[in-house]
Formats: C-alpha cells, structure tokens, sequence
C-alpha cells in the first residue's frame, strides 16, 4: 500500500509515464511540477511517492540524479552536481551527529541498565567518529591521499591510516 491506502499497482501507470519523462531530460535541465502534473493527470506533490518512486528507478536502473529545485520541479544532475549531493550530506550528517550526541548525553548514565550504558557508549563512539570524519580537516586529509589511480572509494584501511597521521 502506498500514498492513499492505494495498492502501488494502482499507480504504476503514472511512474511509468513520469519514468518516461525524466529520462528525457539531459543533465543540467528542469522539468516542472505543473509538466508533471500534466504527464500523469495528478498533482505530482500531492502524490510525490510516485515521484520518489520514479527517482528511485532512474538511479538504480540508468544512473540518473535529480535534484529538487525547491518549489518548481526537478533538475537533472550532471556528474559535478551529483558530487555535491555528497558534499551537502556530509555537512548535514556531521550537524546531526553532533545534536545526537547532545541528546544521547542528556541520560544519566548511572541510571541505566548494563545493556542501556553499553548502547549509550557505542552510540557516542559511532557519532563521535560520525562527527569528527565530517569535518574539513579530515575531509583535506583524505584529499591529500587520493591519486590518480585511487578508485571510487579509499579503502577502509587506507582510510585509517590516512587518518591515524
């Protein structure tokens, strides 16, 4: 069941128009609610799981990002933009792990269970690194280790050792 307490195959029609659309849209282009809401006959953001869902399958299937440009439609990203969604999270995350950490050390650590203190210390320790990982320090470490032949990702161990300098 989605959107409604409609059953998604009530839908797939729809997705399947708005699939078609999006992928006609090259990299750095837009496409409005209102296009969308004429390709689909509904109002695209009262019904945006099916938007969600188009987005979903362009990226698993094709490779195709769109960005929300806020209060007029999506735009399609190029390889640069798609890069900058990384770059948005990771400031986003290291915000939120920091308020987490806040809250989680809100509790009286004395009045907890054995199995509440042992969550509470891993929770600090994985937003600790969440939150000291984000920042632009470490982010220009890792840069500094990156070559040429480094592939998509730095390997974890590599990672550690970059940072353990």
């Amino acid at each position: 069941m989605i959107g409604h307490g409609l059953p998604a195959s009530v839908y797939g029609p729809e997705k399947d128009l708005l699939i078609a659309h999006l992928q006609t849209i090259e990299p750095g282009a837009t496409t409005t609610y209102e296009h969308m809401d004429k390709i689909t006959g509904l109002n695209i953001r009262e019904h945006r799981h099916i938007l969600t869902a188009a987005r979903k399958k362009l990226l698993a299937d094709k490779q195709m990002v769109f960005g929300v440009v806020s209060g007029a439609g999506l735009k399609r990203l190029d390889s640069e933009g798609i890069v900058n969604v990384g770059q948005t999270v990771i400031k986003k995350i290291s915000r939120t792990s920091k308020r987490a950490m806040t809250t989680v050390a809100a509790a009286n650590y004395d009045e907890l269970s054995d199995v509440s203190k042992v969550k509470c210390v891993v929770s600090m320790t994985v937003l600790n690194l969440v939150s000291k990982t984000a920042t632009k320090k470490v982010q220009n470490a890792l840069a500094d280790g990156i070559t040429k032949a480094t592939p998509k990702m730095i390997p974890m161990s590599d990672t550690l050792a970059l940072l353990s300098k």
